[in-house]
């Protein structure tokens, strides 16, 4: 679905209630990514996220010979995809505000023999600097910013007239079910990861929502399509969850949070995979949201 932009939008009230002139990276959620660990989380999330991502990329019009922006590039995993939908007459610039993603980034597509594909650290609000692109990605990003409708401008300002803006989140809300069997501790981290995500500022509900976010940016409605995520007890979708737990509760635990300890995580993974294995269970969620958007005229913000 295209939109027309108007420039004339100003002064939209954001979700969250932070001024559009704050730094998005802030005291309530700060997303450590320096540790290997979470580089490596990182990249087992870019397995599970991949099909999804290609399939939506496409179906949004991203081609041969186009450029693309990748904002929160993280180890560079949709800009390496994007890279190899583009080809060798397309660019494709990854910009994250760790140093340490960005260098992982660069020796991940150096080992690939990647060659239209570039990284630096930059803030998540990027400015005119970077140029303009036929297309700007962003994939579970929005839902850390505080102003969200401030972000979603910014990087609809980059994108070139007749070029797309998409954006890729997690609709937390959208599980009836988590485990099938079901599986109580399982469970109960699962809504405590999101719970005290949330009191940080995570918007755990945005991919239900896009086209509201959209609209209320000043950009139109977009185009959504959406894939539920579901494995079984030796599925990477486990292995995936646990890695996102350990990676959550160590921040809950820096900032001071009554969770679980590393010790008391592990038998709770133990008991996990255990029942698992005896109850054939099946993972249910979280549902991934692709929301894309043509921007028929150049964005003034």
């Amino acid at each position: 679905m295209s939109g027309k932009v108007d420039p004339q939008v100003k002064n939209i009230q954001p979700f969250q209630a932070m001024t559009a002139q704050q730094p998005v990276s802030t005291e309530k959620m700060q997303y450590v990514l320096e540790s290997e660990k979470e580089r490596h989380r990182l990249e087992v999330q870019a397995v599970v996220l991949e099909s999804f991502t290609r399939r939506f990329l496409i179906s949004a019009g991203l081609a041969s010979g186009m450029s693309v922006l990748d904002i929160g590039t993280g180890a560079g995993d949709v800009a390496l995809l994007a890279a190899g939908i583009v080809g060798p007459t397309g660019r494709v610039l990854g910009v994250d505000t760790e140093a340490g993603m960005v260098n992982r980034a660069q020796q991940r597509a150096q080992a690939k023999q990647i060659e239209n594909v570039q990284f630096q650290q930059s803030s998540l609000l990027p400015d005119e600097k970077l140029g303009e692109f036929d297309f700007v990605i962003s994939r579970l990003v929005t839902a850390f910013q505080p102003d969200q409708v401030n972000f979603l401008r910014r990087a609809a300002s980059l994108v070139k007239a007749g070029g797309s803006i998409v954006s890729i989140e997690a609709g937390w809300n959208l599980c009836g079910q988590w485990t099938n069997p079901a599986i109580p501790v399982y469970d109960e981290l699962t809504r405590s990861a999101i719970s005290h995500m949330e009191a940080f500022g995570f918007d755990s509900k945005l991919g239900s929502r896009l086209i509201q976010l959209f609209t209320h940016a000043g950009l139109g409605r977009p185009s959504v399509a959406a894939e539920f995520l579901v494995g079984g007890p030796d599925s990477i979708l486990l292995d995936y969850t646990l890695l996102n737990f350990e990676s959550l509760f160590m921040i809950f635990r820096g900032k001071g949070l009554d969770v679980p300890d590393e010790d008391d995580l592990n038998r709770k993974y133990a008991e996990i995979r255990e029942a698992a294995a005896s109850s054939h269970v099946q993972f249910n969620g979280p549902c991934i949201v692709g929301a894309s958007l043509k921007i028929e005229q150049t964005f003034i913000e």
